[in-house]
């Protein structure tokens, strides 16, 4: 796929793009950003272990799915070994659980995951009416919460929260301003030792 070419300005002060072929080509060329790179790695490593997390009835071919009664988001650990993971995914969990939860949750998940294996989270966005339609939502997000959670990693004096995940993708998406959710994308930091 076209990838299109740096954003920086020419010597007349004018950018100039390449065709747009994606809708992120669109958002960089309308918005002049660039956005951390989506990774499906999933879609090419098929002898690899995929989970999803909390899918209730949606369940992905081919992918091993935890969820209540079995696995507790709350409470329990994620039923896997270390680092034997590649990619996780959890559609419209998180926001069920608890804020504590939510970290022992990601601190899991990076148990789990191999180096650079991916964490893929949709949440609602707190300013959407799918947050606060649900009477069982214990925790909102916005597109700051996960560097909140997340800690300040190139900071030597703030709290790290000791979550190996790197913040990769994380965007706001909605079809309509009543279901606005937030679409993030974690990496899991290379293990060093």
């Amino acid at each position: 796929m076209p990838q299109l070419k740096s954003i920086e300005p020419e010597f007349d002060g004018a950018w100039r793009f390449q065709t747009p072929a994606t809708i992120f080509d669109h958002l960089r060329i309308a918005m002049v950003r660039e956005f951390p790179r989506f990774r499906g790695d999933y879609l090419y490593n098929y002898g690899d272990r995929y989970i999803q997390l909390g899918g209730g009835r949606k369940h992905i071919r081919g992918w091993d799915d935890w969820d209540y009664p079995e696995w507790n988001a709350e409470t329990d650990s994620i039923p896997e070994k270390d680092n034997s993971i590649t990619g996780i995914v959890t559609y419209h969990m998180l926001d069920h659980i608890s804020p504590n939860a939510v970290r022992h949750v990601l601190l899991e998940c990076a148990r789990v995951l191999r180096d650079e294996g991916t964490l893929t989270v949709i949440v609602p966005h707190y300013m959407g009416e799918l947050a606060h339609s649900c009477i069982d939502h214990k925790t909102q997000f916005g597109i700051d919460s996960w560097r909140n959670v997340l800690g300040n990693k190139h900071d030597p004096t703030q709290d790290d929260n000791g979550i190996e995940l790197t913040l990769g993708f994380n965007m706001i998406m909605g079809l309509s301003e009543a279901n606005l959710v937030l679409v993030t994308q974690f990496v899991r930091t290379p293990r060093h030792g």
